[in-house]
């Protein structure tokens, strides 16, 4: 456990470095410490993602809106949990939950840096 968290440290870290080298407004930076924290942690509670909907008007991101429209259907674990006690949040749905994003996520990222003739930026 120890090992994970100091892993997402790690990568936290390196997101709030990249935003504040790049010096972006502080929304931009924002955004995008916090979906690189949501993106690296382990656990995510659907209602987690409601951070990143007050800065989503200012940055739209499609990946990240359908990430939030999506985070519900995580709650199909409810019943069982409700019912028998078990909790099992490891779930096929997961695929239908990060597969889309993740695809549109590198379609934005890729259709960004076309536009800007090669050069990277954050979704």
């Amino acid at each position: 456990l120890r090992a994970e968290l100091d892993r997402i440290r790690a990568r936290h870290g390196v997101a709030v470095l990249w935003v504040t080298i790049r010096r972006w407004p502080a929304s931009r930076a924002a955004l995008t410490v916090t979906t690189v924290l949501l993106l690296v942690a382990s656990n995510n509670h659907p209602w987690y993602l409601t951070w990143m909907l007050a800065l989503l008007p200012a940055h739209p991101s499609l990946a990240l809106l359908l990430w939030s429209a999506l985070a519900p259907l995580a709650y199909q674990v409810l019943p069982a949990w409700e019912i028998l006690g078990q909790w099992n949040g490891v779930s096929p749905l997961r695929w239908f939950i990060y597969a889309p994003v993740f695809l549109v996520l590198l379609y934005e990222w890729y259709a960004l840096t076309r536009k800007r003739g090669g050069k990277t930026s954050a979704p």
